[in-house]
């Protein structure tokens, strides 16, 4: 090898490495311009005495024994005594012990550059109305990085037979792209302001919601169906989250609560038809 040769060779090595630590900056710059939860949403997860466990890299929202008890002999959700406490987050409890063998189970992914923390308050909501949630925590809070996160509840939560998977945003793109190949493990699929990026089985129930002033939102690219439609007037593509405004996003002509409210509800509406059928 002659020295100009080994000069080149140097100089190649070095600009590739310039290349590659620019690259991984800018990679650092992006991911960490992300939208926060607001304080409310983080203390859904801080609270001591609250139904919500940290497991690896996913939070556990876990529904009220008695209250699973008295939606199964037809009381309402929602009725008193629903707040009862489950123990503290990483109980000592065992999982199994925690769940209605009957409960079933939502996965969520949050939306792209959005902290999961934001979504505490709807996956609460659900618990209340007795569906074990899991909330996964995403690498650099992109869903795109971990699509397969669904893998973690399952192997954590056996205890589960009936699951879900759904997501917001590109969470919701992702929790469709492994529903499109893992549709033998789930009961249907729920998308918030999103549609899947995979094709999908024809005959695996799919809810799709979305908000009347959503402006981020391709609705070109939701389900044809109107049966796996909902269009919440005056909401938008922010509000299914606790993280402010969200560039780009219109205005909502209805609160963050109401959106929400409705959301659950329609939630819980589409897995109990879907179990009843």
């Amino acid at each position: 090898m002659t020295p100009k040769w080994k000069k080149g060779v140097k100089y190649a090595v070095t600009g590739l490495a310039a290349v590659l630590l620019a690259a991984g900056g800018g990679f650092w710059i992006y991911a960490q311009d992300y939208y926060r939860a607001d304080a409310a949403a983080r203390q859904v997860l801080a609270e001591p005495q609250g139904k919500v466990e940290a497991l690896e890299k996913m939070w556990v929202f876990r529904p009220d024994p008695e209250q699973t008890g008295r939606e199964r002999d037809g009381g309402s959700p929602g009725s008193p005594g629903s707040s009862r406490n489950l123990g503290n987050p990483r109980s000592s409890e065992s999982p199994s012990s925690l769940e209605s063998p009957g409960s079933p189970g939502l996965i969520f992914y949050p939306g792209g550059k959005v902290e999961a923390a934001a979504y505490a308050p709807l996956l609460q909501k659900l618990a209340q109305h007795g569906i074990t949630c899991v909330l996964m925590e995403m690498p650099f809070n992109l869903a795109v990085l971990d699509a397969n996160a669904a893998d973690r509840a399952f192997a954590q939560l056996p205890q589960v037979k009936r699951w879900y998977i759904g997501g917001h945003s590109l969470g919701g793109a992702m929790a469709g792209s492994y529903a499109g190949a893992h549709a033998d493990k789930l009961e249907g699929l729920i998308l918030l302001g999103a549609y899947s990026a995979a094709a999908l089985p024809e005959d695996l129930p799919t809810l799709a919601i979305y908000g009347s002033e959503d402006r981020v939102l391709d609705r070109s690219k939701l389900p044809v169906s109107p049966n796996t439609l909902l269009e919440i007037a005056g909401g938008n593509h922010a509000y299914f989250g606790d993280y402010g405004e969200q560039k780009g996003d219109g205005t909502a002509a209805i609160s963050r609560e109401e959106q929400q409210r409705q959301t659950a509800e329609a939630i819980v509406k589409f897995m109990t038809d879907d179990h009843e059928r």
